[in-house]
């Protein structure tokens, strides 16, 4: 027969083997749901577009709303000739090849500028990156970006070129950039030719 000491003994031994159990359990639960962070992307691309973004939101805020300095942001962040072909779209074949030049060398003043007016001024803080994800050849990196009135979600489309993630789309409230520019570029041309694209991009950079 086992002793009343014995019988506590085992007893003891049991619950100690139980809390054990049930800890690692648990330990393991919170390991598999807690979110990634962007600091420890799975990819040595995602890392680099994180990097990418960060650098981008950082300046931008830096800028403190300068059009120079903006512009100089975009040509150090964007894929501009990407930019200048995806906006243009099927319309570009409409336009002379010196208007197409112009439309680029415009491209990252009329960005910085949208950028700007976009997103309300610059707000007390840089945005941050929330995420990465990799869909096919290009990386989603999703942002905060607050502002003076608010704070946007932002999810900019990152693809490697010339050996650097730069960006070729953005979007904020479920709208691409590309795809809302192309409409507007379209229009413009449509109506008053490659020279009146010219003329728009020119007059919105100046306002």
């Amino acid at each position: 027969m086992l002793t009343t000491a014995t019988k506590r003994a085992e007893l003891s031994t049991s619950s100690q083997r139980l809390f054990w159990t049930y800890s690692l359990a648990l330990f393991t639960f919170v390991l598999v749901l807690s979110p990634l962070n962007p600091a420890f992307a799975q990819s040595g691309a995602e890392k680099a577009a994180i990097r990418q973004v960060e650098s981008l939101l950082k300046s931008a805020h830096r800028s403190s709303g300068s059009l120079g300095g903006l512009r100089s942001v975009v040509s150090r962040h964007f894929a501009v000739g990407t930019w200048t072909n995806a906006t243009l779209g099927k319309a570009g074949r409409k336009i002379t090849s010196g208007q197409r030049s112009q439309v680029r060398k415009l491209l990252p003043s009329y960005i910085a500028k949208q950028y700007f007016k976009q997103f309300s001024g610059s707000g007390s803080r840089a945005g941050s990156v929330v995420k990465a994800r990799t869909v096919r050849r290009d990386i989603l990196v999703t942002s905060k970006i607050p502002s003076r009135s608010r704070t946007f979600t932002v999810v900019w489309r990152m693809r490697v070129i010339g050996g650097k993630p730069r960006v070729i789309d953005y979007v904020t409230g479920g709208v691409s950039a590309v795809i809302l520019r192309r409409s507007e570029f379209g229009g413009k041309i449509k109506q008053s030719g490659g020279a009146g694209l010219v003329r728009f991009l020119k007059k919105f950079i100046a306002s």
